[in-house]
């Protein structure tokens, strides 16, 4: 297994780095949010918006420099999402939440405008479709931004999804979603919160929806791993 992942971890290695830039836009009166916009190389396929998992919080500085969350496997890929086509965002904490996205903000109304400005400024670069992609706890953001604002996204990416406890997808009225929804999660994955097993409600909820859903459980066929970027080992 390893030995297949080789020649995709080289093409990433060799990709070319292309510049990124910060961006801040108001969301809510009296608030701002902060994002990192990379531009692909070529013409765009779609706009996508990263979101981390834990507090979701990277404490971007006015320039642009990362202050936490580089570990992160959305964040630390974000120049392989832009390469393969898509213009990337990936989007900080709101400025009103300097601790973090705590608590059931992430399934709050206000996280959900300010993910929806975030969609709204890429759409009016590029009138393109946008998918937001979260992984760990930043797929509740996704799929909640898309209950909440049916208008911001076109399409979900959940990567490493939790569907247990506090701040989970458990909660989520899942079947109300109407966009295609892709889940990846991996098979030897050593987060006892984001394991296959766990998302038993998840798709139950899916079962009767009118979408357009796979599950993909990375760990044994190399050839699913081409398709994401970064995913590299069972603990990404």
């Amino acid at each position: 297994m390893r030995y297949r992942l080789l020649p995709l971890l080289c093409c990433l290695l060799a990709l070319p780095a292309w510049a990124e830039r910060l961006v801040e836009i108001p969301t809510r009166p009296g608030v701002t949010l902060r994002f990192l916009l990379l531009e692909p190389p070529g013409p765009a396929r779609a706009n996508l918006i990263l979101l981390a998992g834990g507090e979701g919080l990277l404490k971007l500085s006015a320039s642009g420099e990362l202050g936490a969350g580089k570990g992160n496997f959305l964040v630390r890929t974000r120049q392989g999402w832009a390469d393969m086509g898509f213009r990337v965002a990936v989007a900080d904490a709101s400025s009103d939440m300097p601790r973090g996205l705590l608590g059931d903000f992430r399934e709050s109304p206000a996280h959900a405008a300010d993910i929806a400005a975030v969609a709204d400024y890429l759409r009016q670069g590029a009138a393109l479709p946008v998918w937001l992609a979260g992984t760990s706890r930043g797929t509740t953001s996704a799929a909640a931004v898309a209950l909440n604002r049916p208008d911001a996204a076109d399409g979900l990416l959940l990567t490493s999804s939790i569907d247990s406890g506090r701040g989970s997808l458990a909660g989520l009225p899942l079947e109300r979603l109407a966009i295609p929804v892709l889940m990846i999660q991996h098979r030897r994955d050593e987060c006892r919160a984001s394991r296959p097993g766990n998302l038993g409600p998840a798709r139950g909820c899916w079962r009767t929806a009118a979408i357009e859903r796979a599950l993909w459980r990375l760990g044994r066929a190399g050839a699913t791993l081409a398709a994401i970027p970064g995913f590299l080992s069972p603990t990404s």
